[in-house]
């Protein structure tokens, strides 16, 4: 169950990304519909998609590790005074953080949709 929640809380923070990223598109590329630009987005961006996967699967392989190697991790709590935080919210939480901030590094370093709207407008 935990990996699931991994594996979605890293999804949701992939899809906040790309959304956002395609929202920016679309108001800088005033001129193109957003059909288009989504199409250029998901069609120019499958390396930045894999390199994604690549960091999901590191986070789940983590996880597993840790879960063998400490179980008694998961009933843990972390924090300062009153305010405790289980293990499985930092968990998601990591999850969270490693698939919007993981996929907008990632597209910073790979991404060309932006290049390749641009050489469509200019085409035109």
């Amino acid at each position: 169950m935990e990996y699931l929640f991994i594996f979605i809380f890293q999804l949701i923070g992939f899809c906040i990304h790309c959304y956002t990223k395609i929202g920016e598109l679309d108001k800088k590329h005033t001129d193109v519909p957003k059909s288009k630009i989504v199409e250029i987005f998901f069609s120019t961006e499958w390396l930045s998609f894999f390199a994604a996967l690549v960091v999901l699967a590191f986070q789940l392989a983590l996880h597993l590790l840790i879960d063998y190697t400490w179980p008694a991790l998961e009933d843990k709590t972390f924090g300062y005074g009153d305010f405790q935080v289980p293990f499985m919210f930092l968990s998601g939480m990591l999850a969270f953080f490693l698939g919007w901030n993981g996929q907008n590094t990632l597209y910073k370093v790979l991404g060309k949709a932006d290049d390749k709207i641009t050489a469509l407008i200019n085409k035109q």
